[in-house]
């Protein structure tokens, strides 16, 4: 390491030979040097693993005050002091650096980087940031004056969108295989999309596509499988805006399994359940629960058996008291052919039927406005004698239509009674796909509706971690941040989970935000050169702790004193 002065300016900079065919020499600078010839690492050198940082050689008048203050570079023994005065909130950032611990998230991303303490501190912080003050990270560095964050080091924007750079597809890929290991057997994932919009064009995946929030706005697809089993998100993948559901999935199997995960059972949604994925899912031995779509060819024997038996179907099923639904489940015969011609056998491949009184009523409603709607628009014209092409007569399914063969004119119209019937017939049911689960009717219904949870990520990504937009403007640094936002979301659906089932904190606080802003209300004070203050923990605060079950810093826990009896005669 040698100094490099450019203008007033004083670097710390190495300097090395590179490339194949045309040799030149590049300097790199790796932080600041002042009059004193006290060092000032930058980002460059915090972004480097402790083991690289220790091959430098400085000069011996250096002052390396700065880097054995790094928490990475710390000895055993006092801690540091710092050397002014602040008083900053501190509450809500301790309950979540508590949850990471807890959840050892934390010790995950400090494997995922090689033991780099500095830069594990700026994603935590930059990840608590959103979920305290759901704001633009350009909004970072005033905050960090008035909230005392894991990372001492100022983030402007200039850092933040360094750091986000430097995440990289390998420590995406480590994080999923930390978080998996951590993982129950039998874990079940949810997996679903969502689409998330922007104002800009330059992201490679921000395409025009069908908007879930019905936004005139470029988009991307954001999928994410979500543990029903451990409450948080394991892995999450960005589609380009256009890209169904139902082509996504093989994606996202692979990656999967490259990242570790195997003995798990997959939750989806009937976008996902097409011929393709299940007879992908049988080569794969990937165990499946998909709700299905009734109106499959499949599926219509299995109907026409139940009608034919009588006119009430429910006589041939079984009734959930606690569901409140008539449910049954049928074996299906799916052919499937493997590597070399193989014939492979679907494992306990079963379709589990519901019939719901409530949404018959409903769909049929819906059923006889459109067979009404056709029937009106047909009479219409046959009134005025219009003309009908060939591509307007695929719209009215319900109906044979009879034209004149010269002039195309409709001429008379009857209702197709068998294409009537099957589509009645299927109001009164919804279905679900089940593949390798010997499940009984009721646990299949009660786990899929669990995925209502999974929703619940998808609000918190949009509302609590303010991500309901691109904020970004190139593609690495759009994965970087998709990796900061990730690691917030875990930290989030945790605190929903155990808000959600609490009864005093609910009771207490009515949403996780109150919660945050309660915490809040503890301060970290600093003195030059003196130990840190945290204020004392009162009221709620101690009750979010025991429901937690976390620690009260020492010192600053309650403290009960029993009252004496007064003295009468005193």
């Amino acid at each position: 390491m040698v100094a490099h002065k450019v203008g007033k300016y004083t670097y710390a900079a190495t300097y090395a030979v590179e490339g194949e065919n045309v040799r030149k020499q590049v300097c790199r600078h790796w932080g600041q040097l002042n009059d004193e010839k006290e060092f000032e690492p930058n980002t460059r050198f915090l972004l480097l693993p402790p083991e690289e940082r220790k091959k430098f050689v400085f000069p011996q008048d250096w002052k390396l005050t700065a880097l054995e203050r790094l928490p990475s570079h710390r000895g055993p023994g006092r801690p540091t002091y710092v050397e002014v005065h602040r008083d900053r909130l501190y509450g809500h950032i301790w309950l979540l650096e508590q949850l990471s611990e807890q959840l050892d998230l934390r010790q995950d991303l400090e494997r995922v980087f090689d033991g780099n303490l500095e830069l594990v501190d700026i994603i935590l912080s930059l990840a608590m940031y959103a979920i305290v003050l759901n704001k633009a990270f350009s909004h970072m560095a005033d905050a960090q004056e008035d909230i005392r964050f894991p990372t001492s080091r100022s983030l402007t924007p200039t850092v933040i969108t360094r750091v986000s750079q430097s995440i990289t597809e390998q420590n995406r890929m480590d994080l999923f295989a930390l978080r998996q290991s951590h993982a129950p057997k039998n874990n079940v994932c949810a997996v679903d999309s969502t689409s998330r919009s922007g104002w800009g064009s330059t992201l490679t995946d921000m395409t025009w596509g069908k908007s879930k929030d019905h936004l005139l706005l470029a988009q991307t697809s954001e999928v994410v499988a979500y543990s029903l089993t451990q409450h948080e998100p394991l892995y999450y993948r960005t589609f380009a805006g256009n890209t169904p559901d139902c082509r996504s999935l093989r994606t996202i199997l692979e990656e999967l399994r490259h990242a570790g995960f195997s003995n798990f059972i997959m939750v989806t949604d009937r976008g996902y359940e097409t011929d393709y994925n299940v007879t992908l899912c049988v080569l794969k031995k990937q165990r499946l629960l998909t709700a299905a779509q009734v109106r499959r060819k499949r599926f219509q024997p299995i109907l026409d058996a139940l009608y034919a038996a009588g006119d009430d179907p429910t006589d041939q099923m079984e009734w959930l008291p606690e569901q409140k639904v008539y449910g049954r489940q049928f074996e299906l015969d799916w052919k499937v052919t493997g590597r070399g011609g193989k014939a492979v056998k679907a494992d306990n491949l079963l379709l589990t039927l519901f019939y719901d009184m409530h949404k018959r009523r409903e769909e049929v409603e819906a059923l006889e406005c459109v067979v009404y709607g056709q029937r009106s628009a047909l009479q219409k014209m046959v009134d005025e004698h219009q003309a009908m092409s060939d591509r307007q007569r695929r719209r009215y399914s319900f109906f044979e239509v009879v034209r004149n063969k010269e002039t195309k004119e409709v001429e008379s119209f009857t209702r197709k009674e068998a294409t009537y019937q099957r589509a009645k017939h299927r109001c009164e049911f919804f279905a679900f796909l089940t593949l390798g689960l010997d499940w009984s009717v009721e646990r299949i219904l009660t786990t899929y509706r669990l995925r209502e949870e999974q929703e619940s990520y998808f609000h918190s990504m949009k509302d609590k971690v303010g991500a309901d937009r691109q904020h970004c403007w190139t593609d690495r640094t759009m994965h970087g941040r998709r990796f900061i936002e990730f690691v917030a979301l875990i930290l989030v659906s945790h605190l929903n989970y155990m808000w959600a089932n609490s009864e005093k904190l609910r009771k207490l606080f009515p949403t996780v935000d109150h919660l945050l802003t309660e915490m809040s209300r503890i301060h970290y004070v600093e003195h030059s050169h003196r130990e840190r203050i945290i204020t004392p923990f009162i009221g709620k605060q101690i009750d979010v702790c025991q429901e937690l079950d976390l620690a009260v810093p020492k010192g600053c826990e309650p403290i009960y004193i029993k009252s004496r009896k007064r003295n009468p005669k005193s």
